[in-house]
């Protein structure tokens, strides 16, 4: 696998200039009045070398970066990927060079992911036994789930269910057998709505350890205690939690 080609150069490069184009034709009422002077675009892609571009919903990418200071080939697994770049903690580390596994149950979300064709992408859920189940999809995607009970806790906050699919899932164990290869796994994210323990369960820890953990975690309530008790219980010890999210390392063996 080719993690430096000149395809992806151009393409990052390409696609930082737009980005940084469209930040910059938003905020420009903002420097005129504040800076009482014109920032031309030229000027503000050099500002914008003292930044660190964040795709993450609260940073949870730059704090990567930062662990994993140096590593331009690392590989990642994604579970409950949602999107190749919104809110997406592995879309940094793609544009450095890492690769991975993404897996996203949303069949209309998935579409998005042909951007990432030096992925692995997946259109399948996660769960303890191979089958169907049923996915809530409700009206704002990052609320889907497999969770009845929290389908019904982000209908009552005022979200609205548009619809139920019958969506395959597969242990995590089974697709790491046939899609990891030779890769170690340095990093994996686990965003999936209430479904946590069934993923980590999933895995064969014997065989599969990764590096890094992140897992969303909104409140600190039972789930979360089983989860951190399950994962300290596995040689990982908890790092820290930004807003919604709790890092987890893998102790020196």
């Amino acid at each position: 696998m080719v993690f430096h080609s000149k395809k992806l150069q151009r393409y990052k490069k390409n696609f930082l200039h737009k980005m940084l184009k469209l930040v910059y034709e938003q905020t420009d009422f903002l420097f005129r009045t504040q800076a009482k002077k014109d920032i031309s675009f030229e000027e503000w892609e050099k500002i914008t070398n003292y930044a660190r571009l964040s795709f993450s919903q609260e940073g949870e990418d730059a704090v990567l970066q930062t662990i994993f200071a140096g590593k331009n080939n690392g590989f990642f697994v994604d579970v409950g990927a949602h999107h190749p770049y919104q809110i997406s903690n592995t879309f940094a580390l793609y544009l450095k060079g890492w690769r991975g596994i993404n897996i996203e149950p949303n069949p209309e979300l998935f579409e998005l992911f042909k951007m990432r064709s030096e992925d692995i992408n997946l259109n399948v859920g996660v769960s303890e036994t191979a089958g169907k189940l049923p996915y809530y999809m409700m009206d704002q995607p990052a609320c889907n789930t497999f969770s009845e009970y929290h389908m019904k806790t982000h209908e009552n906050m005022g979200f609205a269910l548009k619809e139920i699919k019958e969506i395959e899932v597969l242990p995590l164990s089974e697709i790491l057998d046939k899609h990891l290869g030779n890769n170690t796994i340095d990093y994996i994210n686990i965003d999936v709505e209430c479904f946590e323990m069934q993923i980590l369960k999933s895995n064969n820890w014997e065989k599969y350890l990764p590096k890094i953990i992140t897992i969303e975690e909104l409140d600190f309530n039972d789930d979360s205690k089983n989860i951190d008790l399950f994962l300290k219980n596995k040689g990982y010890e908890y790092l820290f939690k930004t807003g919604r999210t709790c890092f987890y390392k893998l102790k020196e063996q």
